[in-house]
């Protein structure tokens, strides 16, 4: 999988509970950012976005799915394949990150254990 930066916010969740709102970069500012949008009661978490193209696999893992696939289909004459170099892999990773940054528009959230602090009604 692609390398995924360390973005870890608070965020509080939507009335309807269908989705999180906000990265506050501490608690305190996750639960004062739902008070002022009306949110009763408050959900907070800490966790963060992660955008489905960070889970586009690399060069290397798809080179060795097709080096299993071929050692399947051909045995031991595809031992060496895909006898390729590191300017190609890196040609090929550079690539599938253009590609799924173009395509992918998915977000999935990575959200620790959400923590009612305000009760129905504040």
């Amino acid at each position: 999988m692609a390398k995924r930066t360390d973005d870890r916010r608070w965020y509080h969740q939507s009335l309807d509970g269908g989705t999180w709102l906000g990265g506050a970069h501490n608690r305190d500012d996750a639960i004062g950012d739902a008070l002022a949008e009306g949110e009763f009661p408050v959900r907070i978490a800490f966790g963060r976005k992660v955008h489905g193209a960070a889970l586009v696999p690399t060069a290397a893992q798809i080179m060795d799915v097709m080096w299993q696939y071929s050692m399947q289909q051909f045995g031991d004459a595809a031992k060496d394949f895909p006898n390729v170099g590191k300017d190609a892999e890196r040609e090929l990773d550079r690539l599938l990150k253009r590609w799924a940054d173009k395509h992918i528009a998915q977000v999935f959230w990575d959200i620790g254990p959400t923590e009612c602090v305000v009760g129905a009604g504040g």
